[in-house]
């Protein structure tokens, strides 16, 4: 019934940190064997060209895969600059103190030098969500 509240949906956080930042932050928290596919994917296993259509987060029934993606754009094109640079810490070493997920890491520093890279890429994939299913499996973003 919760699931149902915009308030709910809007605080529904990602499978990335459930996979990897929840056991510590809880504490005492082991990972549980029917866990071993789940990480595996969000930890890249599922990110394999073409992508499977199972992809989608379980538990999301409010939302079409065409409104996700219009979300999804409309959200990166709030602050593409944050989002880069955010997103180039991938690319340098851990913070410190170090944390178990590393792309998570709050104290992790921006690669600088891949940030133009990372903003350019961030504003491709904005057009390939907005051009929808059919142009991005062509590889087509002309005409988002």
């Amino acid at each position: 019934a919760m699931e149902t509240r915009p308030s709910v949906r809007a605080s529904k956080s990602d499978y990335y940190t459930h996979a990897h930042d929840l056991p510590p932050q809880v504490g005492g928290c082991d990972e549980e064997e029917s866990g071993v596919v789940a990480r595996a994917d969000v930890d890249g296993n599922a990110w394999q060209f073409p992508l499977r259509p199972d992809l989608t987060e379980p538990d999301w029934p409010w939302i079409s895969p065409a409104e996700a993606r219009r979300e999804a754009a409309e959200r990166l094109s709030h602050r593409p600059k944050a989002v880069a640079r955010f997103a180039a810490r991938g690319g340098s070493s851990g913070g410190f103190p170090p944390v178990w997920a590393e792309l998570s890491d709050p104290n992790a520093k921006p690669a600088k030098e891949l940030v133009p890279n990372v903003d350019a890429l961030l504003r491709h994939t904005m057009a390939m969500l907005l051009a929808g299913d059919e142009a991005a499996d062509n590889g087509d973003d002309s005409s988002p």
